[in-house]
């Protein structure tokens, strides 16, 4: 369903686009650079979207500092809670919360055209949190993670204060994993008994994000 939404959306954006570039009253007036310290504010989305949790959506700001280059700031977070209280079952509870944040710098290969293709480079770092109480055990399970993201895209300029974008990238990242269980005793306390930290490495591809951009 989530997958069918984001097409969905894709193939309006795209039908957006051709509409407006066949227009007449459509108006060339972005084949010229855009002036340095402009900064706007990007909203993207991906398959996973999801209204009810953030999850899939990143918030962004960036800067113009040069020619052809941008520094972007960029945000993702989700979050649910699941309560179970169903009669004549146990009581269950989940809740999962993730955050991840990263820094791009955006090189622009040709600047003063409407629609233009970048590059990305930057530090990306996160951090997962599960956990999972079963009325006599209780779960956490913690992921920390960091390293390089690179991407790369397209935007095109509906007005010059209005852009619509695509864009796909990687992440290569260093990730620690803890893992810690609790039972409940036969006095009703829970006591901790079982343990686990491990290291690791990723690569882990991103969802294809479209988004649009609103410059001030």
């Amino acid at each position: 369903m989530k997958t069918r939404k984001f097409y969905w959306m894709l193939s309006l954006m795209i039908l957006l686009m051709i509409c407006i570039q066949t227009s007449p009253a459509q108006e060339n007036i972005l084949n010229t650079l855009i002036p340095d310290n402009k900064w706007a504010l990007l909203f993207q989305i991906d398959e996973d979207f999801d209204i009810s949790s953030f999850e899939g959506a990143t918030i962004s700001i960036k800067r113009k500092l040069a020619h052809k280059v941008w520094l972007r700031l960029g945000f993702t977070t989700s979050g649910d809670y699941i309560k179970n209280t169903t009669p004549g079952s146990a009581a269950t509870s989940e809740s999962d919360m993730n955050i991840r944040g990263k820094i791009n710098v955006l090189l622009y290969t040709n600047p003063t055209k409407e629609v233009k293709f970048y590059l990305g480079v930057g530090p990306v770092a996160g951090i997962m949190q599960t956990e999972e109480n079963i009325e006599t055990t209780k779960t956490k399970d913690v992921v920390i993670s960091g390293g390089l993201n690179v991407l790369f895209g397209v935007e095109w300029f509906l007005n010059e204060s209005i852009s619509l974008l695509a864009e796909y990238g990687s992440n290569f990242e260093m990730t620690y994993t803890y893992y810690d269980r609790w039972d409940k005793n036969e006095l009703g306390n829970f006591i901790l008994t079982a343990k686990n930290n491990s290291t690791g490495s990723s690569f882990m591809p991103e969802a294809v994000k479209i988004g649009i951009s609103l410059y001030f």
